[in-house]
């Protein structure tokens, strides 16, 4: 699978093109997140307190929260797992309404903390009041990832 200029193209063992479709940014930076912690490392409470991070600690988890109007840059929680480190879950909230989710990302690990699968949930607010809710479910298996 590789990753590039918003399009996520996937190959066979001889490079033969299988699939190519485009992906959003905020995708690909999540993706990127999730892939890029290859050497999981603890949840550094410390640091978090030092740098005024708002966070809290639930068992094995820790979830950090942003918002705009406290200078983050965007309004999301992170689920954290705190012996590792790897985003577990993460939302994204509109800039402007805190209330309304516009996107939920789940990532699952294997036991040796490889990213396994990934599922993305958009929602959409209709202006009659419903929400379409759109899902892609990324499943990784013997795969690199390349990200340009």
């Amino acid at each position: 699978m590789e990753v590039t200029n918003g399009n996520c193209s996937t190959y066979d063992y001889q490079d033969n093109t299988i699939s190519n479709v485009p992906i959003g940014d905020l995708a690909t930076d999540i993706l990127q997140e999730a892939q890029g912690l290859s050497n999981p490392t603890p949840v550094n409470l410390d640091s978090l307190n030092a740098q005024g991070v708002a966070y809290l600690v639930n068992g094995n988890t820790v979830t950090i929260f942003n918002l705009i109007s406290q200078g983050g840059d965007t309004n999301s929680n992170q689920l954290l797992n705190k012996s590792t480190g790897l985003p577990l879950l993460v939302m994204y909230y509109d800039d402007n309404d805190i209330s309304k989710l516009t996107m939920m990302v789940a990532h699952q690990y294997n036991l040796s903390n490889a990213l396994q699968s990934s599922t993305f949930t958009y929602f959409d607010y209709l202006d009659d009041g419903d929400v379409r809710k759109n899902m892609e479910q990324w499943t990784y298996s013997n795969y690199s990832l390349n990200i340009q």
